[in-house]
């Protein structure tokens, strides 16, 4: 259970014929606190991998890579954690990137968490990753990371999943429905054992038996799949035993050879601590707010961006976002919902940034008495400029399955987020083509007008009072 086994896929291309296919593997890299791991390359084959700071009394590991991970390419990181204390141990981030979790590819069963996280563009430039955990694990912890090339403009989630089975000594993986021609990884973690084999068509580049690298923890890639139903891969494992699997599908756009959105980063900060990006300050203390709330960003914000700002309230009154720091903010009355028997929303944007922030400090008209909170988001246009398209907001009853807002979008090169406040509860995924973010926001890049219906929120119950809120942008 406790070293590594990778395999990787690198054929079943339907696009084969396409020169160059959207999607190419480039190299990956996994490292455990055992020092056991390999690393990947698509022209150099694998190795026994490297690393550091992955001592099981700490909460990180650092794969090192084989090449320098280029920009504009695409990340995916996984990590496979044993907690023996039952605590249920994540994947938070890693350096050098801002990432995405994917909530419906988490799964979680007696301390032992698998988790994904995207990097939808790579900032580039780094040799080596530090994974940061959500706690130490006291038991096993390892990390991986995947590079990708793609020829689209843009990335985000399709579909993903779970299991969690007894499966004998074959085990079939995790079946997925796309709506792309996609990019598929799917993982095994066998309980106290190692997977040694995958079936045809894909091809396994290291076996359970070839230790020290290769054993406990399989990795699958599959490469420009079909749309809609995908065969599954299945697994031998060494015995019959517990598994967990997970998976995950990514899915490109492109934007015709011409401008293009792209998601650059995101920052969120709570009077509770809740932190997404990294982290803040001055935002006061549980049921007792302030008129401010500093949200940290991994990155300088870049002179042009446009700047998403939604603040969130419960209070005994109204409050709204009056200004932010070092920018000058438009209001979107649309997007606002100020009714204090729920969470209250607020939006506000920059279409052109001065640039320069490492942190943004969103100032409100008053101070909650319950909880409150301030998101930023970091989009880039790569065309000549950013106009508002449109923006709504309700409050609804929902069942498990939550309606968010719909938008009359006027543009075909819009981006849009969404956002899904349930009162009593979380939202756990949004449906396609919605990215999933930070625990209750979704975004779309380079959207059409026909995609602004209303997005579909999975919450894990029902909720009597939840409020929803949306804003596009369109560029030009």
């Amino acid at each position: 259970m406790l070293t590594l086994m990778y395999i990787l896929l690198v054929g079943t291309s339907v696009a084969s014929a396409q020169n160059p296919p959207p999607w190419t593997f480039i190299q990956s890299s996994y490292y455990d606190n055992h020092g056991n791991g390999l690393a990947c390359t698509a022209s150099g084959g694998c190795v026994g991998s490297s690393g550091s700071t992955c001592a099981v009394s700490a909460n990180t590991c650092a794969p090192n890579m084989r090449q320098v991970i280029k920009s504009g390419d695409v990340l995916v990181a996984y990590s496979e954690i044993y907690n023996p204390t039952g605590v249920n141990t994540t994947l938070s981030s890693i350096s050098g990137e801002t990432s995405l979790s994917c909530p419906i590819c988490q799964s979680s069963v007696f301390g032992v968490t698998q988790n994904i996280r995207l990097v939808p563009l790579t900032r580039g430039g780094e040799s080596n990753f530090t994974c940061t955990f959500s706690s130490a694990s006291n038991g096993y912890q390892g990390c991986g990371i995947i590079e990708l090339s793609t020829t689209y403009t843009s990335v985000s989630l399709d579909t993903g999943g779970t299991s969690i089975a007894v499966c004998g000594t074959l085990c079939t993986g995790i079946p997925l429905t796309t709506a792309a021609s996609d990019v598929i990884i799917q993982t095994i973690f066998p309980d106290y054992d190692y997977a040694t084999a995958l079936s045809s068509p894909y091809n396994a580049v290291c076996a359970g038996s070839s230790s020290p690298y290769c054993s406990g923890i399989g990795v699958a890639i599959a490469l420009n799949t079909s749309i809609g139903s995908q065969s599954t891969p299945n697994w031998t494992v060494g015995s019959n035993e517990p598994v967990q699997m997970n998976a995950i599908a990514l899915r490109g756009t492109s934007g015709g050879g011409g401008p293009a959105w792209t998601f650059v980063q995101e920052g969120y900060w709570s009077n509770f601590g809740a932190a997404s990006g990294s982290g803040g300050s001055n935002c006061g203390a549980p049921l007792s707010g302030t008129t401010s709330c500093t949200v940290n960003l991994p990155h300088t914000v870049v002179p042009g961006d446009l700047l998403v700002v939604i603040p969130l309230f419960y209070a005994g009154a109204p409050i709204t976002l009056t200004s932010i720091s070092g920018e000058g903010i438009t209001k979107c009355p649309a997007c606002q919902l100020t009714y204090y028997g729920a969470i209250q929303l607020d939006v506000g944007y920059v279409l052109s940034a001065i640039g320069g922030e490492n942190q943004i400090t969103c100032h409100f008209s008053g101070a909650s008495t319950g909880w409150q909170a301030c998101a930023v988001i970091e989009a880039h246009w790569s065309g000549a400029s950013v106009t508002f398209d449109a923006g709504n907001a309700a409050i609804v009853s929902c069942s498990t399955s939550c309606p968010g807002v719909s938008l009359p979008l006027r543009g075909n090169t819009d981006f849009i987020i969404q956002s899904n406040f349930p009162f009593s509860t979380n939202p756990v995924s949004v449906s396609s083509p919605y990215t999933f973010f930070q625990g209750s926001y979704g975004y779309v890049l380079n959207a059409t007008s026909g995609q602004g219906g209303a997005p579909i929120w999975t919450l894990p119950q029902a909720d009597p009072l939840t409020s929803n809120n949306a804003v596009a942008f369109t560029g030009h």
